[in-house]
């Protein structure tokens, strides 16, 4: 009996970790968001943790997020996105996620948790010079 000691496929790229990585680089290079993850998944689809609540899924062809309702002002449901190039997704994320930013600062400074507010504008300024 022979058994499999590592996975088949084992250290290639699939088009789905390639597309989640470039639109890393590309929200860190172009819009000053360096501290996104990527998650890759057993379907062979990859997860971008952009911001709390922002997760941007993507299968190598398509890449697709919901946006929370704070990151829409008016809307009362989250709104389903869905683009095919990852520089739109990356302009749009990266446009989300400063209003996310900027709500986040809020709350926290509303519930008392900012610590000093004035180091609460300086995280969320300094985060998000691009895409202010």
């Amino acid at each position: 009996m022979t058994l499999l000691t590592t996975c088949p496929g084992a250290g290639t790229v699939s088009s789905a970790e390639r597309v989640a990585h470039e639109l890393a680089g590309l929200l860190a290079a172009e819009h000053g968001v360096h501290d996104v993850d990527v998650h890759l998944l057993a379907s062979g689809n990859a997860l971008l943790s952009v911001f709390a609540g922002l997760v941007v899924r993507t299968n190598g062809h398509h890449i697709w997020w919901t946006v929370p309702t704070a990151a829409s002002p008016g809307r009362t449901r989250p709104l389903l996105v869905f683009t095919l190039t990852v520089r739109a997704a990356a302009e749009r994320l990266a446009k989300h996620r400063a209003v996310l930013v900027r709500a986040d600062v809020v709350k926290r400074i509303r519930e008392g948790t900012a610590g000093h507010i004035a180091d609460s504008y300086v995280e969320a300024l300094t985060h998000d010079d691009a895409a202010l």
